[in-house]
């Protein structure tokens, strides 16, 4: 996320710090290289290379508590729904 954006949406300063830093997508995406690396037979092409993916993300879930701030998660998907960019855009 960009750095004004977070803090425009007064997210949590604890969930800030961990948006402000690429580790956590980075780390989702290694999972997801790590369990498909492991796969020898790619049967239906795109359909399965989707669902590997789909099952490394469900794995990589459990380590979301992990994230500092998670406990504010939802309060930011809150604040995202009620966001209107159209507004904040004229304003500017």
């Amino acid at each position: 996320m960009e750095t004004l954006t977070v803090i425009k949406l007064q997210v949590p300063a604890l969930l800030r710090k961990t948006f402000l830093s690429t580790n956590p997508i980075e780390s989702i995406f290694d999972k997801v290289r790590n369990t498909s690396k492991r796969v020898k037979n790619w049967n239906s092409g795109i359909n399965q290379v989707a669902r590997w993916s789909a099952t490394a993300l469900l794995a990589a879930e459990e380590k979301f508590r992990t994230v500092k701030g998670y406990k504010d998660i939802p309060a930011l998907i809150n604040q995202l729904k009620t966001f209107n960019l159209q507004e904040q855009l004229v304003a500017a």
